[in-house]
């Protein structure tokens, strides 16, 4: 009876965010918005499972609580709610609000069609997902080739239904995996709908026991907003987005988290600097100056080329509990970065508290260095129940 899994069951965590910020006074970007020096952020999100038969009814409510110098805020999304049915071990399907999880890479993933955006600091997040009809058909086998699943995909658009994922159509992506020796791969595939049609593929292996790597490639036609004189202006381009990445473990129990990103539909340096040139004209209004910013440039990871690095030491001089770590983002172009040192303790059980300092460097005219924070301390407590 310990072992055997009832048929509801309910779990989630609460969390407190304080955060402090010290703000970038050099920042060409003041004029668009004006930022809190120090916010708070509540979250409850509670998730529930119900399984019956063959049968399962599964879902994920988030709900926040915003607390900032210039008010509060509070939110409540259902961010899954799906049902699930078995018809045998080797077919299943999918129906409603469901959050999936393609690719391979942990800070970005240039082949997750039907996703939103991670955060590359907190990539474990949990994300909303979109209102989807799918399927998965799994078939194992003797040989090189141990298994292969196919899993289809249909998402529509509309007024009512998935309506921040573009245009008004219905969308069919697919994913096929495969399990060849001991590397997973992934075939994967959009069609041209509410976005443009896409293509690519991801893999991931075990050189060794603690070597990981893994990588995605992904093809695809897109179309971005680009500033031309004192205008936003389409322009269309096909995109060519790479990752490679390695995970390794040493015998201190010290992981390491490596990746490389490519981005075909980022800004170059010469776009960028025709941004910030703009932006800082005294012909510009606040008013153009946010258009234009909305377009495109403000997007986290808006440029072509990065480094992720993730240290992580556990339990260093045998101090039980404490987990201190280190995140790198750097950005190839214009040599800016943002780093961020933490410290996890969990010396009670099913709590965590992180203590996290942001540092954001570079030059005026860069991604980090041009933002209007410039450092900030942040202090998490996370109850998990």
């Amino acid at each position: 009876a310990s072992f055997e899994k009832k048929p509801f069951q309910i779990g989630g965590y609460a969390e407190f965010k304080h955060t402090n910020q010290s703000l970038n006074d050099n920042s060409l970007l003041a004029p668009l918005a004006v930022a809190s020096k120090k916010f708070r952020l509540g979250t409850l999100e509670l998730n529930a499972d119900y399984s019956w038969e063959k049968s399962r009814l599964s879902g994920v409510l988030h709900s926040q609580w915003f607390d900032d110098d210039f008010g509060e805020q509070h939110s409540t999304d259902l961010y899954q709610g799906y049902l699930n049915h078995q018809f045998n071990d080797r077919l299943s399907i999918d129906l409603g609000k469901r959050t999936l999880r393609w690719g391979k890479g942990y800070a970005w993933n240039p082949v997750a069609f039907v996703e939103r955006l991670k955060d590359p600091l907190d990539p474990d997040l949990s994300r909303e997902g979109f209102v989807i009809a799918s399927a998965e058909y799994i078939r194992s086998f003797d040989g090189d080739l141990k298994t292969l699943a196919f899993s289809p995909v249909v998402l529509p658009v509309n007024d009512d239904v998935n309506e921040d994922f573009g245009k008004h159509s219905s969308n069919f992506a697919a994913k096929l995996y495969m399990l060849y020796r001991d590397i997973d791969i992934d075939l994967l595939y959009r069609s041209n709908g509410s976005r443009p049609a896409r293509l690519g593929v991801d893999f991931s292996a075990n050189l060794a026991t603690n070597f990981e790597v893994h990588g995605e490639w992904s093809h695809g036609e897109y179309t971005r907003a680009v500033l031309a004189g004192s205008k936003v202006v389409p322009q269309q381009g096909t995109a060519n987005n790479v990752l490679l990445g390695m995970r390794y473990l040493n015998e201190m129990d010290t992981t390491y988290i490596l990746e490389y990103y490519h981005n075909d539909e980022g800004y170059t340096d010469d776009e960028m600097k025709d941004y910030y040139q703009f932006i800082s004209s005294l012909g510009t209004t606040q008013k153009q100056a946010r258009t234009v910013s909305q377009s495109g440039y403000s997007l986290r990871q808006n440029m072509r080329d990065y480094l992720y690095l993730r240290v992580n030491q556990k339990e260093p001089f045998d101090i039980l509990y404490l987990t201190p770590g280190v995140t790198l983002i750097y950005n190839l172009h214009d040599d800016s970065y943002s780093l961020s040192p933490d410290l996890v303790y969990t010396r009670i059980d099913n709590l965590e508290l992180r203590l996290r300092a942001t540092l954001l460097k570079g030059d005026t005219e860069s991604e980090f260095g041009g933002k209007l924070t410039e450092a900030k301390l942040e202090f998490r407590v996370r109850y998990t129940f």
